[in-house]
């Protein structure tokens, strides 16, 4: 094990980006094949995949996403957008940073 600085996420954020692309577009697919709808108008959000008012746990989901093949080409998010700025829809802080640099704040 091996840390490096911090730097897992920036160094892997192309491999990481392509995953959960991988993951959303599969579980999308097995949605809409439910649903009866296109799946690019299925869309993932806080574990769920929503199509209008329908929505679907991606426990719900799994198995069938499985079974489903990969879009050529993937649709994948935009470069850099969330890595280290959001995380879960919450800002990231760097851990052990404070306000006051003279630590009062600690």
């Amino acid at each position: 094990m091996l840390t490096g600085g911090s730097t897992s996420l920036r160094m892997f954020e192309d491999d990481a980006r392509t995953a959960g692309a991988t993951a959303r577009a599969l579980l999308c697919k097995a949605a809409a094949r439910r649903w009866g709808v296109t799946w690019t108008d299925c869309s993932a959000e806080a574990g769920f995949i929503v199509h209008g008012r329908d929505r679907l746990r991606f426990a719900a989901l799994a198995a069938e996403a499985v079974r489903e093949r990969v879009p050529s080409p993937l649709p994948v998010g935009v470069a850099g957008r969330w890595v280290g700025q959001l995380c879960g829809g919450y800002p990231l802080a760097r851990y052990g940073a404070c306000r006051d640099p003279a630590g009062a704040d600690r």
